[in-house]
């Protein structure tokens, strides 16, 4: 009970001095926190010694006492400030890298995801299309069939036939019916 209490007096106690410091908590934020290791332009592998080197040559270049002319130099300072507190920091580094991954296997299995159903459609185009040839062929089949029918068993030209529009016949005499 007392080890809940204290954990949860600390909890709260890192909440106020993390609102303090940075003036905004995580889920203030208007915009996504940017990937700590693109703002720093670090890759994911690097020591902490490096971390900090380009965090310093990279504060060299935006700090506002540095760039009195660029409006956007404490943002930029900001940012990177935050970047580096999560690379130096190994627990919030090795939560960042736990995200980075969980992000990049979703984005893979959308990927695989997207890739399957492009299959599939073209699957079902050719089943489709594979469905349409047959159908003109039988078709086509059925038509010259019935035209070989046809020729069997018409009269010929001195016989009725009903290829009129009308539907009146000619008798072989040439009279209209």
């Amino acid at each position: 009970m007392w080890l809940r209490f204290w954990l949860l007096r600390l909890y709260a106690q890192d909440r106020v001095f993390l609102r303090f410091k940075s003036h905004t908590t995580a889920w203030e934020h208007s915009e996504p926190l940017d990937n700590a290791y693109e703002v720093l332009g670090v890759s994911p592998g690097v020591d902490e010694a490096a971390v900090k080197r380009q965090y310093r040559e990279r504060l060299r270049h935006v700090h506002p006492d540095m760039n009195p002319d660029d409006p956007h130099a404490a943002e930029k300072t900001k940012r990177l400030v935050e970047a580096y507190e999560v690379l130096s920091n190994p627990a919030k580094r090795s939560a960042l890298d736990a995200t980075l991954r969980a992000e990049a296997e979703k984005k893979r299995r959308q990927q695989r995801d997207a890739e399957k159903r492009r299959r599939v459609a073209e699957q079902q185009r050719k089943a489709a299309s594979q469905r349409t040839t047959q159908q003109e062929r039988e078709a086509r089949g059925a038509a010259r069939a019935r035209a070989r029918r046809t020729r069997r068993t018409s009269p010929g030209p001195r016989g009725r036939q009903d290829n009129r529009m009308d539907g009146t016949t000619i008798s072989g005499n040439g009279n209209i019916h």
